[in-house]
């Protein structure tokens, strides 16, 4: 591991519960999101975890017919554990396919999560395990995400903003559905000012690591070249703590597990879009030895 990560790995490994599993606050109680994005964190520094209590954490989130609490601790603890290199004990497929729900509400839906969250989770477990979802279906689904999308290209179910436009697209893109690409790109650029820097939909002013991690990805999703790499670059590597971890903010905050891996994350597709390859070591900045 290059020097530059290892202070950030330390911060992650850090975060390890006893009993297994990860959680953000340093208590023995672990979550399965905190566990996935200390996994995935730990798999884009390349750094070879393997905790048994953590496999075992993760793989008793899993009923013995195959079906999770939720739809997103189904996601959580199978991509955990696959970053861990392992597999759900149970097949998880009928549990899936009875997860893909298009939303009864488009438009004028409440409170600031994604919409399309739950079937970018769901298209993305049917993808991975090869579940096959009825035409029907997915023309269901593709009618949907079109009826949200805005002029200017972009989707959401209130505002069209990056985060819900890169989970439309991802979820069309994983149902094999056509991608407005040109009309994707022409919504990015305008969450591009020069002036405020990468914005969460046009006129709006600040970001946040969400966003510019929404946007990397996007912009990978549709293979857009944006001028504005360096300044993601640049965000990124200013939202870093002096724990290793990073923050959501540039302008300061505390860190926690999610933002590290956005981070990462985001680092890892700028890498990509900037060279083709996203195999070099990760370019952040850091510290100290971990082992």
């Amino acid at each position: 591991m290059i020097r530059e990560n290892e202070d950030t790995a330390r911060y992650v490994l850090d975060h390890c519960c006893q009993s297994g599993g990860f959680c953000d606050d340093w208590e023995d109680k672990p979550r399965f999101s905190d566990s996935f994005w200390a996994c995935a964190a730990l798999e884009l520094l390349d750094v070879r975890f393997y905790d048994p209590e953590t496999a075992r954490y993760l793989a008793g989130l899993q009923a013995e017919d195959g079906t999770y609490p939720s739809l997103f601790c189904g996601w959580y603890a199978i991509s955990a554990l696959r970053a861990l290199n392992h597999a759900p004990v149970y097949d998880p497929s009928w549990w899936i396919f009875q997860q893909v729900r298009v939303p009864l509400e488009g438009k004028g839906g409440l409170g600031p999560a994604s919409l399309f969250e739950p079937l970018y989770l769901v298209s993305d477990l049917c993808r991975r395990f090869s579940v096959p979802v009825p035409p029907e279906t997915v023309r269901s689904v593709e009618r949907f995400i079109s009826g949200c999308q805005e002029e200017g290209g972009g989707f959401g179910s209130v505002v069209p903003n990056l985060t819900e436009t890169f989970h439309a697209v991802a979820v069309l893109r994983a149902f094999g559905r056509h991608v407005p690409r040109e009309d994707v790109i022409s919504f990015i650029s305008k969450c591009e000012d020069p002036d405020s820097g990468l914005v969460p939909h046009p006129g709006a002013a600040g970001s946040c690591l969400e966003h510019v991690h929404s946007w990397s990805v996007l912009c990978s999703l549709v293979g857009y070249r944006s001028l504005m790499l360096g300044a993601g670059r640049v965000f990124v590597q200013a939202c870093r703590h002096e724990s290793g971890g990073f923050s959501s903010s540039a302008a300061g905050g505390s860190p926690a597990l999610g933002h590290t891996w956005r981070a990462l994350a985001t680092l890892r597709h700028l890498d990509y879009l900037e060279t083709g390859s996203a195999s070099r070591p990760l370019r952040t900045r850091g510290s100290p030895s971990c082992h």
